[in-house]
């Protein structure tokens, strides 16, 4: 049976397997649950829960804001591609018994189907994967890939049914955002992204936060006490704002 330890996140309350001080899983425990990790995502969480329709985590990592969301939302369907993120993931699950919304999709959201190569200048399970070779790569990993399309077809789910979407994949996001560029324009899902402007040079940066901002009314950020405040696509380029949150109100 594996050990686990209880935590509390503002009204949600989970379990997080217990593999010792040495695992990536700890980070559960002393980052997340003492709240030294992305406060303001899970107010922005809070904020556009809907029990009436589907999230969708693209970089589930340990699986923290999936389940988190799992009580916001009415499913979460998870991408994660990191074998070892994987593993504790599942692991996480499995200590919480109750939650059943959840779906893991064991590949990396890409703009086509099959296998692209990872490279990290990390160890895995720390789930910096990137698809652009660098200086100092440790690992490289070849991994499943589907695009949003693809996935969301196979696992049956309705596009219309997709509230919100959370995307944090690592330097992909510009690719990926022009490969949903339809389906964004006709849905508008809620889209909280994570804009690595280290990964992505300035023009795709640039093209991106266009094609947003011509589909969304506006667009927000949270700090640590849950406070909003808009911005537009110069104070995102010129401070490289990285979380924000685009949307219909």
């Amino acid at each position: 049976m594996i050990a686990k330890k209880e935590t509390m996140k503002h009204d949600v309350v989970l379990s997080f397997a217990d593999f010792g001080v040495d695992d990536i899983n700890n980070f559960c425990f002393t980052h997340f649950d003492k709240g030294l990790w992305e406060e303001h995502s899970f107010y922005i969480f809070d904020k556009y829960r809907d029990a009436s329709k589907v999230m969708v985590d693209m970089g589930g990592w340990l699986g923290i804001t999936s389940l988190y969301c799992s009580q916001k939302f009415y499913s979460v369907i998870a991408f994660e591609c990191d074998k070892i993120a994987l593993s504790r993931f599942h692991s996480n699950l499995n200590v919480n018994p109750t939650i059943t919304n959840v779906s893991v999709l064991e590949k990396a959201v890409w703009v086509e189907n099959g296998n692209v190569d990872l490279y990290s200048n990390v160890e895995f399970g720390e789930s910096i994967l990137v698809n652009l070779k660098n200086v100092d790569v440790r690992k490289t990993e070849s991994v499943e890939c589907s695009t949003f399309l693809t996935a969301m077809k196979e696992e049956k789910i309705q596009l219309r049914k997709i509230g919100f979407i959370k995307m944090d994949i690592e330097g992909c996001e510009a690719e990926v955002i022009f490969d949903m560029q339809h389906y964004l324009s006709a849905y508008k899902p809620t889209l909280y992204i994570s804009i690595h402007h280290n990964l992505i040079d300035y023009e795709g940066v640039l093209n991106m936060l266009t094609l947003l901002f011509s589909i969304y009314l506006k667009a927000v950020i949270f700090n640590a006490n849950g406070d909003e405040q808009k911005v537009s696509k110069s104070d995102i380029i010129n401070n490289k704002l990285i979380d924000c949150v685009f949307s219909q109100k």
